[in-house]
Formats: structure tokens, sequence, C-alpha cells
């Protein structure tokens, strides 16, 4: 067998092992919770470092990151699966885990956690493995049985690749708004492209330039995603590159081709729930609800997020670190098609809360106008008119988006300003002069959470009004979940109800805190904006994580947010803005769509105007033939025998004037009549422009 090396291969360190021994062989690494799985850092593998003083290791868990140390393990938890033999044929580094292994090759390529290699069997090319001397939480010991990592070979490669290639190509709005939107670049981002583009100038003068930019452009991409380095510095770097490489022609074409498909297998291969859903038993726990009942997991994890919020007290909030505290109201938009499981999911995460959902069931409601925003916190009583209602606390939906596009086109109606308003806790109705026409709620004194469903391609009304910073507002998550596993492979039990309540200590008037170095994320981000710089909606962004952050704590019982949370949130987020661009590009193709139909019919309309235009010139050149004929003939024509001229004279503009007479547009039919006629050879012209018949006749 031949393999084909993508990195120069390394070892597992030999020896006793600990954190600090795989930082001096070069491999960064990062700290688990003790006998656990889950990250002890507020980022995750992403903290992962060579530098040995930087964490206080003690009894923790060591994780190894792959992407980030140019690795990928194939995690093989079935022995007699089919891969296994292949992997039998390459040998490298090997790690015994409670199932069975880790097999641990070097890459330079990023490759995806999604690739299916069958049954027991997963592809860890993004996160990372726990390894030796870590202790499972079953007590098992992590060990290596192997530790010289050799490169992927190259047939384990295909395999790998054929199983990733299904994701469809990226449209050109999706490339726009990728290379648009990912513009962050990390302090070491030169070390990152320079390393890409070290790597590709390498694969040149192995395999040519159309398999260089296959390889290559996706994982440049990937890197732009996760921030990195510039979605537009990555690309134009590797562009000019294979631009400037010799070759039989201009690649430009072939580049500019193969941009959509690797943008759109980056985007297929980025899943990071995937890092939510294994942060924490609770998190696993809704993905298995989730499972369990055939419904997406993301979703029933927002709307799990919305209905813990649902239950706070309305006076209860974020601390003032910008302008006055927050509230802590919430949208979530639940993106997918009609039939995607929108009803059942509220139904799931109802069942899934506990007694605590159960009990919601009085305060859900369906969002209709403005006013109506106002009203369904409001009683009337009389003497005092519209009140405050004794449990302000409601969880509204939106059946679909339209309804609010269509409240928000009424005259008078204030559906979008109120919603603005309402999710971020501020004042709604007005005040009035007679009591009983008064609708005002004062801020801060509801509690709301809206839900609403939202099919990509009529997801204006939301996205419509991102000046006004509404889609930063809600959290946007898809309805459909590709990690339902299939037919076949193993029936998910349900979990049990996760019998949440409020957590005990958190009292009327509390703030839901964060940690220092979160405050000071929060306050340049600020300064930022406030200096006239940065990102003009990175405010209502980083408002929403931090409500998503305080919903996570209070979902594991906890009324602060700490780094871990934060973290979280910002997938999250980063997952929402993923899902607001997928419904920007669907917008996009279907205004491109119409206007095609649009197109279509205008050139329908005008070939049948040409063709009633061509018709009717037809029969007032064969009226002009009849004349012509008769008054060459000597007979009387159709205006009674008027004419002034001979038989062999010819026809005067006279004669074909009459010849029109029933034609009220004789003037503009004229010209373009006596030319079918001469072209149909039925009349000539001779030199003085008169009419004479000519060698044929109409049918």
């Amino acid at each position: 067998m031949t393999q084909t090396a993508t990195q120069t291969p390394v070892s597992i360190p030999a020896g006793e092992l600990s954190a600090e021994a795989y930082q001096r062989a070069g491999l960064a690494v990062f700290p688990l919770r003790p006998g656990t799985k889950d990250p002890a850092t507020p980022h995750g593998f992403r903290d992962a470092t060579t530098d040995r003083e930087r964490f206080s290791w003690d009894d923790h868990n060591v994780g190894l990151p792959m992407s980030m140390n140019g690795l990928v393990a194939i995690d093989v938890d079935e022995p007699e699966a089919k891969v296994v033999k292949l992997l039998d044929r390459y040998p490298t580094a090997r790690q015994r885990t409670r199932k069975g292994f880790h097999a641990v090759y070097s890459t330079r390529e990023t490759l995806s956690n999604s690739h299916d290699l069958g049954p027991g069997v997963d592809v860890r090319g993004v996160g990372y493995i726990v390894v030796e001397p870590s202790i499972h939480p079953d007590g098992h010991e992590y060990t290596w049985e192997s530790r010289g990592i050799a490169p992927l070979p190259e047939e384990l490669r295909q395999h790998l690749r054929a199983a990733g290639q299904s994701a469809a190509p990226a449209t050109s709005d999706q490339v726009g708004a990728f290379l648009a939107g990912h513009t962050a670049e990390a302090d070491d981002a030169n070390f990152h492209l320079s390393e890409r583009v070290e790597w590709a100038r390498q694969l040149l003068t192995e395999m040519g330039r159309n398999e260089t930019c296959i390889r290559v452009l996706p994982n440049v991409l990937r890197d732009a995603g996760a921030g990195l380095y510039s979605a537009q510095r990555g690309v134009g770097a590797l562009r000019d590159l294979l631009l400037n490489a010799e070759g039989p022609d201009d690649f430009r074409p072939e580049f500019e081709g193969m941009l959509p498909r690797a943008l759109g297998m980056a985007l297929a291969d980025h899943d990071g729930y995937e890092d939510v859903f294994s942060a924490t038993p609770v998190l696993s726990k809704v993905r298995a609800a989730a499972h369990s009942r055939l419904v997406s997991a993301p979703a029933l994890l927002v709307y799990m997020l919305g209905r813990v919020l649902a239950e706070l007290p309305p006076d209860v909030m974020l601390p003032s670190v910008v302008g006055s505290r927050a509230s802590l109201n919430l949208g979530g938009a639940l993106v997918g098609p009609p039939g995607s499981g929108k009803t059942a999911t509220v139904e799931v995460s109802r069942e899934l809360l506990g007694q605590a959902g159960e009990e919601q069931r009085f305060i859900e409601r369906t969002l209709g106008s403005g006013e109506g925003l106002a009203q369904t916190f409001l009683e009337f009583q009389k003497g005092q008119g519209n009140v405050l209602i004794q449990y302000p606390h409601r969880l509204m939906t939106v059946d679909e988006i339209d309804t609010l596009g269509a409240s928000q086109n009424r005259s008078g109606a204030t559906v979008a300003p109120a919603l603005r308003t309402a999710l971020t806790g501020g004042a709604l109705g007005q005040e009035n002069a007679k009591a009983e026409n008064r609708r005002f709620v004062p801020g801060g004194s509801y509690r709301l959470v809206v839900m609403a469903a939202v099919q990509p391609t009529r997801s204006g009304s939301l996205l419509d009004d991102a000046d006004a910073g509404t889609p930063q507002r809600f959290v946007w998550v898809r309805t459909t979940d590709p990690t339902i596993p299939d037919e076949g492979e193993g029936d998910v039990a349900w979990p049990g109800s996760l019998d949440w309540s409020l957590p005990d200590g958190l009292v009327s008037g509390a703030v839901i805190d964060y940690p220092e170095s979160i405050k000071q994320e929060v306050r340049a981000a600020a300064r930022r904006k406030a200096r006239g710089g940065g990102n003009e909606l990175e405010g209502h962004l980083n408002l929403t994580r931090l409500k998503v952050s305080a919903a996570l704590a209070l979902l594991h019982g906890q009324i602060e947010i700490t780094e871990e949370w934060w973290a979280l949130a910002g997938i999250i987020v980063d997952e929402s803005l993923a899902v607001q661009r997928e419904c920007k590009a669907a917008l996009a193709e279907a205004t491109a769509r119409e206007r095609r139909n649009l197109g279509r019919l205008d050139a329908a309309r005008a070939e049948g105007a040409a063709e009633v235009r061509s018709e009717r010139h037809m029969q007032a050149a064969k009226a002009i033939y009849r004349t012509v004929r008769k008054h060459a003939d000597g007979e009387k024509g159709g205006d009674g025998g008027k004419q002034k001229h001979g038989p062999a004279e010819g026809c005067t503009s006279t004669c074909v004037t009459r010849a029109l007479r029933n034609y009220n547009d004789r003037e503009v039919v004229r010209a373009a009549a006596v030319g079918e006629a001469v072209a149909q050879d039925w009349i000539e012209q001779d030199a003085g422009e008169r009419l004479h018949p000519g060698g044929s006749q109409p049918a």
C-alpha cells in the first residue's frame, strides 16, 4: 500500500504521561474536569496550549484537540466495524478506550466530524479526544497501546472524502455573505494562514492546481469560520498562489467555480451544537429527549431556554454593566419548512421541563397586534381601567412569521416596534386621557418569551428590520436535525423529565451576575460602538448571548453566569447567525426566482403581443393585395372604384389608405402591411413607388 503524507509524522511522548509531557512534545492540550470529558476552561478545546504555565492541572483529565494539532482520530466503539480492517493495514498511534480504541493520524486537512464510516465509528477531526492519563467517568483508564503517529493514508483519506461529499454547493449569495461576514482575525492569524499557504505550495508540486484547490480551499473557509483569519484574506492568499502557479491556462474560472462547492462542504461540516450537547449531562439529556421524539435537538434546547426564562420574576435582570440593568426577555426563531416539527417541539419541551412546563400552559399565548401584546399583560378593573395582571408572565408563539409582517402592514398596527421594545423589557402601550382606553405596561414589570415559526423564504418580516436590531434579539435555530439517528441505528429512549424548578436563592430583584472578564468584553464592544467603530449590531448580539448564558446557568440550577455558559452561549449565537445567513440566501434566491418568472411572463406577453401584431399586419397586407389586384384588373375595388389611375399605372398611397379604411391605426399598420405584402410577393413596387400585383397571392 502507498500513502501520501500530509504532515511530518509525530509521536505521543514516550515514558510516563502528563499534560506537561504532551506540551513538551509540541502538542497543545487543555484541562478537563476530573473524571469527566467536560472542559474545565471557558472556551473548551480552543483554550488548548503548549504553555506549561498557563493552567494548574492537579487531577484534571487531559483533552487533546485534533485540528489544532494537525491530527484526526477515528473513534471505534464497534470492534467488528468494517473500517477496522482498513485501520489495521495502516498502523498508527492507538489508544484503548472503554468500548474500543482511538486511531490517531496526522493531517493538515481539517476533517469534519460528520463523515459516516459506519455504525459504531466516529471521526474526530474537529474538537478533541480524552487521552492518557485521564480517567473515564466509569473509572476506565485511557491507555496508549502504540505511540507513533503515522500520516493519514491516502486510502483512508479517500474514504473520508467520499463520506463527506454529500454537501450541496453554496449559492452565490451564501458565498458573498460568508466572505463579507467572516472578518475576524486571531492574534496568530498570520501563522495559521502561512501554514495553509505552505501546505498548498507543497501540494502544488505533487498534484497540480485542481487537486490542491479541492483539498485546501474548504479548510481555508473552515479556518475563517472559526475566526482564525478573515475569509477574504484567506481565499485571496490561496487564489494568488494558484493563479501564479504554472499551468496550461487561466485557472481563475476553475477557482471561482470551486468556491461554492468548497463553502458548501465547509458549512455542512460545521456542527457547533455538538460541543454544546456534549458539555453537560443536562444538555446531553436534552438531545436524547429530542432524538427520542424525532424533533430537532437545537430547536428543543432553544425552547427549553425560553421556558426557563419565562419562569423568572420580571425584576430579575442582568447587572448594569453598559447602561441600566437589562431585561432577560428573549425571542426564538424556529426556522424550517412546514411540517418540520415546530408544534411537536412545543409539546416535547413542556414535557421535558416537568411540572413547571405543564403549569406554563396558563401563560402560553399567540401573538397578534402590538396593542394585543400590551393587553395580554393587563386586565380591566372597574374604576381603575386596565391594570397589570397578577402574574405578568407570557410565553407567546407566532405560528408563522408572516402574521407579524401582515400585522406590520395594517394601518395603525405596531407589532414590530412593540416587539422590539418588549424583548428589551421596555414600556408597552400608551397613556390615554380616559382610564378605560389606557393600555400601558410599565417597563421591567413583565416577563416575555416569544417563539416564532419561520420559513426561510418568508423570513423577511424579521430580517428586513435588521437596521433596528430585531433579528439580533432572537436566537435563530433550525427545526431540522441531521443528527437524528437513522432507522435501525438504535432507538433513543426517552430520558425522563428534568423536573426543573427555579434555583434556590433567586429572589425578587436579584441580578444574574457574570465574571469581570466577560464584563470587560461587553464593555469593550460598547466602547467601540460609542466611538463610532466596531460592528453596529455587536451590542445586540452580546446582550442576546448574555441572556442565553443566563438561561443555561438557570437550566443547570445556577444563578450566576460562568465562563463556561458564556462560551456555550457564544456557540449558540454563532449558529444563530449562520441560520440567519441561510435565510438571507433563501430570500435572495426566492427573489431571483420571482424575477426570472416575471421575466418569463413578460417575455410571453411580449411574444403574444407580437403574434397579435403579426396577424394584424398579415390581414392588412391581404386587404392591400385585394385592392391592388382589382385595380389592376379594371374592377371596382373595395373603395367603390374611386381610384383616379388606369389599370396599368399601379396603385398610389391613396389606394392603400382606402384599402385600410377599416383600421383605426392605419398609419401605424401601413408600412408593416405593405412590407409584408411585398415580402410575400403579393405585390411589388416600381421605381415610382406605385404598387402592382406580384407573382403570388394569399392562400
